[in-house]
């Protein structure tokens, strides 16, 4: 596999050479030469269109249910809808009209990445095995035949055996195929991928029936996005579909974890720095459907041990095929802060730096760094706040003035995830551990052990990268070639890759 660019500057090589051979060999030579430049300039051709038609994976569909007092699913606009009434019913998280045991069986947050709704079904109070339906509109995918599709959706249960199962109809509802998946308990809100394949329908929709356990606590749904590409929660590997001749890669490395905090002081306290964000890597590649390529996705990093000068953990890459064709480097952590006499406070001084001097790419890839953590030196009472993850359109937000909040995103990921980068982690507050950063590469924030708890405080958890490959398959497996060769002449009609005329 390489990438076009490098395919290009190859064939320039062998036009640019210089030859000493005899006149026939050169005659023969100039033949191949015209062929060449053909090429060249196709390829080139290839390239400006790819550019333009792959410059990124874009959202089809979204809802993140932050609407106002939408209520039940039908209130949505557009228009969901929930099959099941009383307990069986989705509704607003909040709404709990027609429910049993009101106060009972709601989730530890309210919405997916710190907002404040949800889609929720009531499994305290519907009765054991009976189910309840959650449909979306219709979605008119025909606009992206031969594109790949990713369903994307959050999901929390904290405990229990009730699930949901998900089914994708391409007939507007008429009828559903087999379940694309049952999903069971997630402890804190989760993020789920499903593969559609390149369904072109006109009418589709997709079905979410959760299943009630009678149990203790509910299931709750948010941030639901269909995006034109194969997507990549964790790492794994990609068999190109047939005919597939390029591929839009993007890469986002994982965030940085925040600096941790510990004070062995009963008068005095300790702010610790914040972490960066994980930086973004686009690039084209060649690929080929007899291939298998690895997809390896930097998971969410820890902070470090609270210890004397502890060294800085930075955030996990992510890359695509090998660390030398794509390379996002993880954002850059903060060091922990431990402070062991009793005079004087102390502020971490060591913020990590978003930067893109590890990524790899083609010479025409684009690459964003991450934003930078800040770090509070002042007598302020919270730890440094996490620099957001890069964008497909430009470098993450770095927090500039000592608040408790990071900055939000370039591009905040509320149900976009086509381009979109994570938020920073919020700072500590008094006696505080550090906010995790958000998904996709969120830095985490830093720590605050305020006095007199003598109780160590880790910084906030670095979140994790993520991947997402694009394309357009329009290749024909069986290409015309037509015409006489005659004088070093060969004449090729048809329709090259992505629709480019050759």
């Amino acid at each position: 596999m390489k990438s076009i660019h490098t395919i290009i500057s190859r064939v320039h090589a062998i036009l640019n050479g210089k030859r000493n051979e005899s006149p026939a060999t050169n005659q023969t030579e100039n033949l191949w030469k015209k062929c060449f430049s053909r090429m060249a300039g196709v390829l080139a051709l290839l390239l400006v269109f790819l550019g333009n038609v792959w410059g990124q994976a874009t959202t089809i569909f979204s809802q993140n249910f932050e609407a106002a007092n939408w209520n039940t699913a039908a209130g949505l606009s557009p228009a969901w809808t929930s099959v099941g009434s009383g307990n069986n019913q989705w509704q607003m998280n909040t709404y709990t009209s027609g429910w049993n045991y009101t106060t009972n069986g709601a989730y530890t947050s309210t919405g997916a990445n710190n907002t404040s709704k949800s889609a929720r079904f009531h499994t305290y109070g519907a009765l054991s095995s009976s189910t309840g339906d959650l449909i979306t509109p219709s979605i008119n995918l025909s606009t992206y035949s031969n594109q790949p599709k990713s369903l994307i959706f959050w999901m929390i249960n904290e405990d229990g055996t009730d699930k949901v199962d998900v089914y994708l109809s391409t007939d507007g509802g008429s009828t559903y195929g087999t379940t694309l998946g049952t999903y069971n308990t997630y402890a804190s809100w989760t993020p789920i991928s499903i593969y559609l394949g390149t369904t072109a329908s006109s009418s589709i929709k997709i079905k979410f029936i959760a299943t009630s356990d009678f149990g203790s606590t509910d299931i709750g749904i948010d941030e639901v996005s269909i995006v034109n590409a194969q997507v990549f929660l964790s790492s794994s590997s990609w068999t190109p579909p047939a005919n597939v001749c390029f591929a839009t890669v993007e890469c986002w490395g994982g965030g940085g974890p925040g600096g941790s905090a510990s004070s062995n002081s009963s008068s005095y306290y300790v702010n610790a720095a914040a972490a960066a964000g994980g930086s973004y890597v686009r690039d084209v590649v060649s690929v080929s459907s007899s291939s298998t390529y690895t997809v390896t996705v930097g998971a969410s990093k820890a902070p470090t041990t609270i210890t004397i000068d502890a060294s800085v953990s930075n955030g996990n890459p992510t890359w695509f095929g090998s660390t030398s064709i794509i390379y996002a480097q993880g954002g850059a952590g903060s060091p922990s802060v431990y402070k062991n006499n009793s005079t004087g406070n102390w502020w971490g001084n060591s913020p990590g730096i978003g930067s893109t001097s590890a990524c790899i790419g083609s010479a025409s890839s684009v690459k964003y760094a991450g934003g930078s953590g800040s770090t509070n030196n002042t007598n302020t009472l919270f730890g440094g706040a996490g620099g957001s993850s890069a964008g497909s359109t430009g470098t993450g937000s770095t927090t500039t003035s000592n608040t408790s909040t990071s900055y939000v995103a370039t591009n905040a990921p509320t149900s976009n995830y086509a381009g979109n980068g994570g938020n920073g982690g919020n700072g500590g507050a008094t006696g505080k551990v550090g906010n995790p950063g958000l998904f996709p590469g969120g830095g985490g924030g830093g720590a605050f052990d305020s006095a007199g708890t003598l109780v160590a405080k880790a910084g906030g958890t670095g979140a994790a990268g993520l991947v997402l490959i694009s394309w357009n398959n329009t290749v024909s497996s069986t290409p015309s070639i037509t015409g006489t060769y005659c004088a070093g002449e060969t004449t090729v009609t048809g329709t090259g890759v992505n629709g480019a005329s050759i």
